[in-house]
């Protein structure tokens, strides 16, 4: 059997041939990138994750978008049982959620579990009590139901004096999303009760 022997030109062709191949999966691989970072900027358009600013004079929390384009509808909020077993309504336009009783049992949680000691300051830094809020919200003329966890970031002072310990509330941040059609107090509570966010 003979081989045959590949001509100049052919050489050339066959070289060319395998250079438009790369630069084709070359040119496929940016185009995918490309698609993902549009589906990208187009999902992050819908996206938004509430702030909460602590007014102490009035013990509420007003829950701030981080889309300046989302106008909340209406929204509720789920603590763990031990802190309420109520359902907490956030109404615009104030989305104000109103946190005295809360941080009475918050303060009652923290008196039952850490004992002052005499002569000395115990201090909780940065402590977190987990809720949920369930939103909707219209956002660029489209209707968005949300569910997520946030953490309600304190200080706790414990004095030796007989008082009761001194809670101060720096605001909410986002932890995570949550499935739609979960039970959201049956899964506030597992992740009160699993220590997850406890100190």
């Amino acid at each position: 059997m003979k081989l045959k022997k590949i001509k100049g030109m052919e050489l050339i062709t066959i070289g060319l041939s395998l250079i438009a191949i790369t630069i084709s999966v070359r040119s496929c691989s940016i185009s995918r990138k490309a698609l993902e970072i549009s589906q990208q900027e187009y999902l992050d358009k819908f996206k938004n994750v509430w702030t909460g600013v602590y007014d102490k004079d009035n013990e509420t929390i007003k829950i701030i978008p981080t889309n300046k384009n989302v106008i909340l509808q209406k929204a509720t909020a789920y603590y763990p049982d031990i802190i309420s077993d109520d359902n907490w309504p956030i109404r615009p336009p104030e989305n104000l959620l109103h946190i005295s009783s809360p941080k009475f049992q918050i303060r009652e949680i923290i008196a039952d579990s850490i004992l002052p000691e005499t002569g000395k300051f115990k201090v909780l830094d940065t402590s977190r009590i987990p809720i949920i809020i369930e939103s909707n919200y219209t956002l660029n003329g489209d209707n968005l139901y949300d569910t997520s966890v946030y953490m309600i970031e304190f200080m706790g002072l414990i004095k030796d004096d007989g008082s009761k310990p001194h809670v101060d509330i720096s605001g909410i941040v986002f932890s995570h999303q949550i499935k739609e059609n979960t039970d959201l107090k049956k899964y506030i509570n597992n992740l009160w009760n699993n220590e997850i966010v406890k100190e």
